[in-house]
């Protein structure tokens, strides 16, 4: 019984401790949320504070882009793109999206 409960208790602190080693990742989501509400400047805005967290995180850098260009901000869009589509450590299908 108590074996089980240490368990449990460990395996939710240990959840607690990689997330907040990976903020980036909490701020892609919140990123993410914004996008499919219409709300593209703040979804941008999450995506660069990610971005601020783990320079070169092709998640936040590619949803970045999209971002952008539905924010109509189509020049900083294509240098955000371009940045994603040059990441040489993602496989072909993922730059050429």
């Amino acid at each position: 019984m108590y074996k089980s409960l240490y368990i449990i208790l460990f395996l939710f602190a240990a959840s607690g401790a990689q997330a907040q080693q990976l903020p980036e990742r909490s701020l892609v989501r919140k990123g993410n949320r914004q996008y499919n509400k219409g709300n593209y400047e703040q979804s941008a805005g999450r995506y660069e504070q990610a971005l601020q967290a783990a320079p070169g995180q092709f998640e936040a850098i590619y949803n970045l882009g999209n971002a952008l260009y539905k924010a109509e901000r189509f020049d900083r869009a294509e240098q955000t793109m371009q940045q994603a589509a040059a990441d040489s450590l993602r496989a072909d299908t993922e730059r050429a999206d």
